[in-house]
């Protein structure tokens, strides 16, 4: 494929800018079709800042979170994680496919630190090829799962979140929280790319596009309808206008 006929390294250097690159990933559908939370989100963290320190993990994750009509993303002094609009708020898959990794049962932080062990709740999906897109940061025990032939916790119509399942663009995931390497209630979401062309195989960070979405620079819009869209740290986003 592209990646591979390139070198990864040649590609991931210069692929914010690869238009081929950009084109190929449209073309395969390795794109976000919705964002994981409902209504109006804010960028905290794009393209930038701290995931440029993630070791080629996160270059090009979001990190989302729910906001009032004001823009305020939490009431109060924001030192309980119910304190925030994000906390427990659906998350729901923004591509279809196929779910490889869970992780359900870390403990949620306390706001503003997280211990050293500190385990991410995720769901990881496979959409095809080497392609993935993980979404991090789940609630404790909120990923429906198998349980003695029921999903658990019950939604009704909500198919359980275990690997191997097919899952369509929209399912439930769970519900946002603060587990793992997290501040504060949020969502974290990226594309990744499997290399196996390694010695040590590994994933890498790929830039990824939200589709049909309305953008603006203020929770109070107006917002704006991308065809295709890289939400920027400070962006307000929404799957309707706003």
């Amino acid at each position: 494929d592209l990646v591979r006929s390139r070198g990864l390294g040649d590609v991931y250097k210069r692929q914010a800018q690869d238009t081929g690159f950009r084109d190929f990933l449209r073309k395969q559908n390795i794109v976000l079709f919705r964002s994981p939370l409902e209504g109006i989100s804010f960028v905290v963290r794009g393209n930038d800042g701290y995931h440029l320190e993630e070791n080629g993990y996160g270059h090009y994750a979001w990190d989302l979170e729910k906001v009032k009509a004001d823009g305020s993303r939490f009431h109060g002094a924001g030192t309980s994680n119910e304190d925030y609009e994000t906390w427990d708020a659906p998350v729901l898959l923004p591509t279809a496919g196929v779910v490889v990794e869970v992780e359900r049962n870390g403990r949620d932080n306390v706001p503003g630190s997280y211990p050293p062990d500190a385990v991410n709740n995720m769901v990881g999906v496979w959409l095809g090829g080497h392609y993935y897109v993980y979404i991090l940061h789940f609630r404790r025990d909120t990923i429906p799962t198998d349980a003695n032939a029921t999903c658990a916790p019950a939604v009704p119509g909500v198919p359980c979140v275990k690997v191997g399942a097919w899952l369509p663009a929209g399912s439930y995931l769970g519900r946002a929280g603060n587990s793992g390497v997290s501040l504060e209630p949020h969502v974290h979401v990226t594309l990744l790319y499997y290399d196996v062309d390694t010695p040590n195989p590994r994933t890498w960070s790929i830039p990824g596009e939200l589709t049909e979405a309305h953008v603006a620079r203020s929770a109070s819009g107006p917002s704006t309808l991308h065809e295709y869209a890289v939400p920027r740290t400070g962006d307000y986003i929404s799957d309707r206008a706003f």
